[in-house]
């Protein structure tokens, strides 16, 4: 989470409600969403084993309430970092991460 000034202040940790290594529900706590009430964004920070930091079709199937917050997706095989928004249902739109 960050205010709107572009700094991670906090990065609560969420956890795979799916218990899989091949797909994930995330969850994190309740308490996590009131946080935009005092002025942060939220955003999903998570990794790929594979070199693509580029959304996945699981990404982008199960978006859910994240749906058009930004989305940090680091690959661990290139350390590449990019930021999306994912949006319900819709191509994935990729952010700037200056």
């Amino acid at each position: 989470m960050r205010p709107r000034t572009k700094r991670i202040r906090a990065a609560p940790r969420a956890r795979n409600g799916a218990a899989s290594p091949y797909r994930f529900e995330l969850e994190t706590e309740p308490e996590n969403w009131f946080l935009e009430d005092e002025g942060y964004e939220l955003a999903v920070f998570h990794s790929h084993p594979t070199p693509s930091n580029r959304p996945s079709r699981t990404d982008i199937k199960n978006v859910g309430l994240w749906a058009g917050r930004p989305y940090l997706i680091l690959s661990l095989e290139t350390n590449g970092l990019a930021a999306w928004q994912i949006t319900g249902g819709g191509e994935p739109v990729e952010l700037p991460l200056s």
